[in-house]
């Protein structure tokens, strides 16, 4: 079953720390810390939007205060990370890791709305209705057409380039379009990575190693 934990690096290897960026959609809402770089409120803190505390606070219970958000704990990011972007998409009964990254991210990156066009994607390949709810009947789905090795990693690869063409397609690239592509590239690499490393059988030198090692260690044994 696919781990959270996995991505949480990634993510906070892209994310940075506070942010008072004014062309960022999360400059909406702003806590009341100001940045004294420019005097704006700080509106994120590790990729996590103020308003999205403001929520988070509410179901996790946290002190939803400006000063609270802005000395985010690790435990607490992380808590967000799960309850609010990894489960309501259902993905620790997801089998594959890879995809559901990728699926984490869509929802990390641009909401629920922009999570479920992905899985509405996703169905289509897998021949199911375009409902755009990670369900039962989805993941049961996606579980079955990824016990095979070749379909799991066209698949992924796939679900990859829709996700990279809706960010292409955003205005905003233009500003963040090189973090963003920076991101979706580590994702494929990790993905690569994980279905290879896991179903990828011993390699013609791998077998040879592990014979010429037996041959050496019968060899010993004779000569003493």
């Amino acid at each position: 079953m696919a781990n959270y934990k996995l991505i949480l690096p990634s993510v906070a290897k892209f994310e940075g720390g506070l942010s008072s960026d004014p062309r960022d959609s999360c400059s909406k809402k702003r806590s009341d810390v100001i940045d004294p770089k420019n005097g704006l409120g700080y509106h994120t803190n590790k990729g996590v939007c103020y308003s999205t505390w403001l929520s988070a606070s509410k179901k996790l219970g946290f002190d939803a205060s400006g000063k609270s958000f802005v000395a985010m704990s690790k435990s607490q990011w992380e808590s967000i990370v799960k309850e609010l972007y990894w489960n309501p998409l259902n993905l620790d009964k997801v089998n594959s890791q890879a995809i559901a990254e990728i699926l984490f991210q869509s929802n990390w990156g641009s909401g629920m709305g922009g999570a479920m066009t992905l899985v509405r994607f996703m169905q289509e390949k897998i021949n199911l209705a375009q409902t755009g709810k990670m369900d039962t009947l989805t993941v049961t789905k996606l579980n079955e057409y990824t016990k095979n090795s070749t379909k799991e990693k066209s698949l992924f690869k796939d679900i990859w380039n829709r996700r990279l063409q809706y960010l292409q397609s955003l205005k905003s690239f233009a500003t963040y379009g090189r973090g963003w592509t920076n991101r979706m590239n580590d994702l494929l690499s990790r993905g690569l990575s994980y279905m290879d490393n896991i179903k990828k059988p011993i390699s013609i030198i791998g077998l040879a190693l592990i014979v010429g090692g037996i041959y050496f260690i019968k060899s010993k044994n004779l000569i003493q």
